[in-house]
């Protein structure tokens, strides 16, 4: 697995606001969320750990009442999982790393099959080449049966390494996921930063039989960017991106162009604003004697605020993304909100909903066309320093009517509870 390719990594938090109002080197800026990622839902008052060792151990137990979406009648299941973990953090003057590692061992009641030994591994790396130039490498690599289960697989900080944007949820199949970034960040004067960056991405399912319907894609892609800071609260730039887009076993091809807009307004230091918007041009390859080509506009708005007890996350977006699993890339518009609650001293509860459309570039085959509603409810409670047990309940909802795998029983009801312990030393001074 290579530290490689993706979205630029700013010298400082993106999720955080400038402190000042700009003109000088010191008040270093801000990396868009366009082009860094999309905010945490941590609190105010929860600081990063650095310069750590984590080692955690999850055990939980699920009820599945529909694990084959394709088959009918339903199928349920109970599962039961156990994840080891251990998360390495270190920061220095010009250097900061972050390594984890999760294994997860799944076993089910009934659909024994489909036992499931499983890793997760994400790495992320910061060095600062100058006190202006910043290097980021960023990888996260998942082997995996459930989609259920990525909230135990990331210890350590998940927010810091790249992720996959979902509009389709698989039903219970084994597949390898991988995604990387790797870029640059220059701030070349008090109120002026530029960028550049690589990404790739696979999603690969090593036996199709169990996801009929379904496809392997990959992705790969380069960006540039110009970032400029009004003031201390107000920030405008562009992006350029370009994209190559598979599918397989399908013999879809997709190139993407796309130049977008974006200002983001930093209404407090923990409160932010972000709009973009601007043309996407596409060149699909298929069956067809030529090439598909279109024109269309992509854009998107968020908001995000972390409180000292309570953080919110909404957006809207529509954009030109890889098919993740379905025959071709695809023009997707999708929309999320989700909101963590501290409820007591020791009980936090978090809410999530989200909606995506799908549309296939390639309209020459069949299948893909769809949307995607899930929504999510979540407690958890610590039993003292080490200790938490948590619970939560997901509804979803899938109409891919083409799709074998997704379409006979289209709903779909999880609920899952979990025990942890949590081990944290701090490493030097």
């Amino acid at each position: 697995m290579l530290l490689a390719a993706g979205n630029a990594f700013s010298q400082v938090d993106s999720a955080a606001a400038p402190a000042g109002t700009g003109g000088s080197y010191e008040d270093r800026m801000v990396t868009p969320e366009l082009v860094g990622g999309g905010p945490s839902l941590a609190f105010a008052s929860e600081t990063p750990r650095t310069n750590y060792l984590h080692l955690g151990l999850t055990v939980g137990a699920g009820y599945d009442d529909n694990v084959f979406p394709g088959a009918d009648p339903k199928v349920s299941d109970f599962s039961y999982s156990i994840w080891p973990s251990i998360a390495l953090q270190q920061s220095r003057a010009r250097l900061n790393w972050t390594l984890s590692y999760s294994p997860g061992f799944t076993f089910y009641q009934k659909v024994t099959e489909r036992n499931e030994a499983d890793h997760n591994f994400s790495a992320n790396l910061e060095y600062r080449l100058s006190p202006h130039v910043t290097m980021s490498l960023r990888d996260a690599f998942t082997k995996s049966s459930s989609p259920f289960s990525a909230g135990l697989q990331n210890p350590g900080d998940p927010g810091s390494v790249p992720t996959r944007p979902v509009d389709i949820v698989p039903p219970l199949a084994d597949r390898l996921s991988n995604i990387g970034t790797a870029g640059l960040s220059y701030q070349f004067a008090a109120n002026g930063m530029i960028g550049a960056s690589a990404t790739f991405s696979n999603l690969y399912y090593p036996d199709l039989s169990q996801a009929p319907g379904l496809y392997n894609s990959s992705s790969k892609g380069i960006q540039g960017y110009y970032n400029h800071r009004l003031s201390g609260k107000h920030y405008i730039g562009a992006t350029y991106q370009f994209q190559q887009l598979l599918s397989d076993p399908s013999i879809s091809e997709t190139y993407a162009h796309s130049v977008m807009f974006f200002y983001t307004y930093y209404l407090q230091t923990n409160t932010s604003l972000s709009f973009f918007g601007g043309p996407e041009h596409t060149e699909t390859d298929g069956v067809a004697p030529t090439p598909l080509k279109s024109w269309s506009p992509g854009g998107g708005v968020s908001l995000a605020w972390q409180g000292v007890h309570t953080s919110l996350n909404t957006s809207f977006s529509r954009r030109i993304s890889e098919g993740a699993g379905l025959s071709s890339a695809v023009r997707a518009q999708s929309a999320e909100a989700s909101i963590r609650r501290l409820l007591a001293k020791h009980l936090t509860g978090s809410l999530s909903a989200s909606y995506s459309d799908t549309t296939l570039l390639d309209t020459t085959v069949a299948g893909g066309n769809g949307h995607t509603i899930s929504g999510t409810a979540a407690l958890q409670q610590g039993l003292g320093d080490h200790l938490s047990v948590g619970f939560a309940y997901t509804r979803l909802h899938q109409n891919y009517s083409n799709i074998a795998a997704l379409s006979a029983n289209p709903d779909r009801n999880r609920y899952w509870f979990s025990l942890s312990y949590e081990f944290v030393r701090p490493l030097g001074r």
